[in-house]
């Protein structure tokens, strides 16, 4: 009975051991957004956001663009925009854009960066 107590003691410490080191390694991996490790094999920002946001106006576009000019000054960090980028399109596929600015500008708010927030904008479906 002992010999039988010693094994499954010594498989649940291996478990709990491998299952540590496991989420430590899914942590790991995820501290490093893919678009800032390797930015020559990633898509362009601006392309990202005016293909992906279903940009269709003038206006849409100049607020992209934007975004943009603001990731490439250092204040909003790529990994903000693309979680936010993500989100948009998981909340409505069909019509990703307003959700996408709403949230930025609440996200950008936080870290003291002035993000436009369009008073009027069109949608069209």
């Amino acid at each position: 009975m002992p010999r039988l107590l010693f094994f499954r003691l010594l498989t649940i410490a291996g478990a709990v051991l491998f299952f540590s080191q496991a989420a430590q390694a899914q942590v790991a991996d995820f501290d490093a957004n893919q678009a800032e490790v390797a930015p020559g094999e990633i898509v362009n920002l601006e392309d990202q956001l005016l293909n992906g946001l279903r940009v269709v106006n003038s206006q849409q576009r100049a607020y992209v663009q934007q975004i943009v000019a603001l990731v490439n000054q250092g204040k909003l960090p790529r990994a903000m925009v693309n979680v936010v980028y993500t989100y948009a399109l998981k909340r409505n596929p069909r019509v990703p854009l307003p959700y996408f600015q709403y949230a930025l500008h609440a996200l950008a708010e936080r870290r003291g960066v002035a993000v436009p927030l369009p008073q009027n904008f069109s949608v069209t479906q």
